[in-house]
């Protein structure tokens, strides 16, 4: 409730075009529904913009495979109700995804406090690269900050939905792009 305004703001006003936005709620209990809804009517979007509300939660794995099986996209961007994105967010995971030819890319982000003032960067001196599942399996995880998580909807679709006893999915999804294509880390501040 704290965060979701200034975070669905951030989203409708990203400069990529055509975007099909999908803003989903998992039966939250305070004004979170209230707060999206004023949101989207006050913003001048110009783009698609889809909002479901679930009358049960399901959880974040359940909650995942059924946004993503909404969308009509190739290219899967997500952002958490305390989430900002920079207005380029999309056009530059975009541009980098289609460059690098990889399945999925993430990026550093600015740390912020709650009042919105930033400390530092999530990741410190880690230069731009591609990252396959051999650097994975070595390290023992993905090294992927979830947040900045992004990913062809095609590596979503072979490998089926999410496991609902497994970990979250920004720790599945990183190892199924790193098993196809690979990902790519991209050093700049996109959230």
């Amino acid at each position: 409730e704290k965060y979701v305004q200034k975070s669905v703001r951030a989203v409708l006003n990203q400069t990529y075009s055509p975007l099909e936005i999908i803003i989903s709620d998992d039966c939250s209990t305070d004004r979170t529904v209230d707060i999206i809804k004023s949101t989207v009517l006050n913003e001048n979007c110009r783009h698609k913009v889809i909002l479901n509300v679930n009358s049960t939660n399901l959880g974040i794995l359940r909650h995942v495979n059924k946004v993503v099986g909404m969308s009509n996209g190739e290219f899967i961007v997500g952002s958490a109700g305390d989430d900002i994105s920079m207005a380029n967010r999309v056009s530059v995971l975009v541009e980098c995804w289609k460059t690098m030819k990889v399945s999925a890319v993430f990026s550093n982000d600015a740390c912020i406090d709650d009042t919105g003032a930033a400390y530092g960067q999530y990741y410190v001196k880690q230069k731009s690269q591609k990252i396959g599942i051999d650097r994975m399996l070595k390290a023992g995880h993905t090294g992927v900050l979830g947040a900045s998580l992004s990913y062809e909807k095609k590596v979503f679709e072979s490998f089926g939905p999410l496991p609902l006893d497994g970990p979250y999915e920004d720790q599945i999804i990183p190892f199924q792009a790193a098993m196809t294509k690979g990902l790519y880390y991209l050093n700049e501040e996109l959230m």
